[in-house]
C-alpha cells in the first residue's frame, strides 16, 4: 500500500505541474496571488470579526490566493487519489477479477457520494465521499449548498486522512492473520504427513 500513496503523490505534484505549465504558456497567471472566489456559510458570515464582503441573504465571501487554492486542491486530490487506491487494494484481498474489483470500487465511490449528499445529508460532513467534489470545496460552495461551515478543506482532509489510515491497518490485520491461518494449515498439514510416514515406517 506504500507504493499507492507514492503513486497518488507523484500523480498530484504531476497535476500541479501540468496546470502551472499549462498557465504559463497561456499567461493566464500573473502570480501566485492571483484573487480567487470563496463562499462563506452564513454561521461564519454571522460571526462578529467576520472580515470578507457581506452579500444579500446572509452570504458572503472573501478571496484567497490562488496559490492557496491550487494547493488545497491538489493534496485534496491526492488524499483521494490515495483513498480510491487503497480501497481496491484493500477489496483485491477478497475479488481476485481485477475488472470485478474496479467495478465495484467505482460503485462504492459513487453509491457513497450519492448517500452522503442525498440520504445522510446532516452527516454529510463526515463522509469522505463528500470531498470528491474537490473545487466545489476548495471554493467554499458545497458548504453553502449543503448547508454545512464544516465542509471544508481542513475537516475534509481530516477525514481522508482518518479513513485511509483504518482501511490501511484493516487491511494489513487481515492479511496477516490470513498468513497465519495460512502457516498453521500448512503445519498442520505437514505434520499429518510425516505422521503418515512414520506410520508406514512403522509398519515395515
Amino acid at each position: 500500500m506504500l507504493n499507492s500513496v507514492i503513486l497518488s503523490l507523484l500523480a498530484s505534484i504531476g497535476l500541479l505541474t501540468f496546470i502551472l505549465v499549462i498557465g504559463t504558456f497561456f499567461k493566464e497567471f500573473g502570480d501566485w496571488q492571483y484573487p480567487i472566489l470563496y463562499y462563506d456559510h452564513p454561521s461564519i458570515v454571522q460571526e462578529l470579526n467576520y472580515t470578507g464582503t457581506k452579500s444579500a441573504f446572509g452570504l458572503g465571501f472573501h478571496f484567497m490566493f490562488l496559490g492557496d487554492y491550487l494547493i488545497k486542491t491538489t493534496t485534496l486530490f491526492a488524499f483521494i487519489l490515495t483513498f480510491t487506491i487503497v480501497l481496491a487494494i484493500f477489496l483485491s484481498m477478497f475479488i481476485k477479477n481485477v475488472f470485478t474489483n474496479y467495478a465495484i470500487t467505482i460503485l462504492i465511490v459513487v453509491l457513497g457520494y450519492i448517500g452522503s449528499i442525498n440520504i445522510l445529508k446532516d452527516f454529510a460532513y463526515l463522509s469522505l465521499f463528500t470531498y470528491f467534489q474537490i473545487f466545489r470545496i476548495t471554493n467554499g460552495e458545497l458548504s453553502i449548498v449543503l448547508d454545512h461551515p464544516s465542509i471544508n478543506f481542513l475537516t475534509g482532509s481530516i477525514v481522508l486522512i482518518t479513513s485511509i489510515s483504518i482501511l490501511t491497518i484493516l487491511g494489513y490485520w487481515i492479511k496477516h492473520k490470513s498468513v497465519g491461518s495460512f502457516k498453521n494449515t500448512s503445519e498442520l498439514e505437514t505434520e499429518k504427513e510425516m505422521e503418515k510416514v512414520r506410520h508406514i515406517t512403522d509398519e515395515k
